[in-house]
């Protein structure tokens, strides 16, 4: 049986995640599983380990590219994939996401429903997924993320996005864009 070891990550607890992966896999018999240590580095890129690595802290050693998760059935490794059943529908590939600019898509893509309204949002009905408020969280563009959106007479909520099964697989601003008085 095949066991994927995920650790590490972006939260404050990314130490303890390295000790608690380095405790499991300790304990996991290897002649019974086949692990494979994936560590999360402190910026969220995914590396895939090429061997297991021993002691108290499991650490985490960049690998040249990215690799990305693709569903199936069971789990293996092939080349810079990592396959495994999961909830996701047969057939959807999944891939890590790398940030991108979040405040200028953002703004240009308001801009452009400001332009297609007839070239000012008297009113904007926002659905912005959270997945968008953790990245700006997390790259500390949280407050002109808000500024962004405050650029408009701006409502709405969080919303979770786009979702396959269980899974967060991508984040979105959905919205309806009023148009001004012309």
């Amino acid at each position: 049986m095949n066991i994927c070891v995920l650790y590490g990550g972006k939260s404050g607890e990314h130490e303890v995640s390295l000790r608690s992966a380095a405790s499991v896999v300790k304990n996991l018999d290897p002649s019974r599983y086949s692990i494979v240590p994936v560590g999360i580095d402190r910026t969220g890129k995914w590396h895939l380990q090429k061997k297991l690595p021993v002691g108290d802290v499991l650490a985490i050693e960049p690998c040249a590219k990215p690799f990305s998760i693709v569903p199936g059935a069971g789990m293996f490794i092939d080349g810079e994939h990592l396959h495994l059943a999961c909830a996701v529908e047969p057939g959807h590939v999944l891939r890590v996401m790398r940030p991108g600019d979040l405040i200028g898509t953002t703004k240009r893509d308001l801009a452009l429903a400001a332009d297609k309204v007839g070239g000012s949002i008297a009113a904007l009905l926002a659905f912005s997924c959270l997945g968008r408020h953790w990245e700006a969280q997390s790259r500390h563009l949280d407050a002109e993320l808000a500024r962004t959106y405050a650029a408009y007479a701006t409502v709405g909520f969080q919303s979770f996005g786009e979702q396959s099964g269980m899974l967060l697989v991508n984040h979105t601003l959905t919205g309806l864009a009023i148009g001004g008085a012309r």
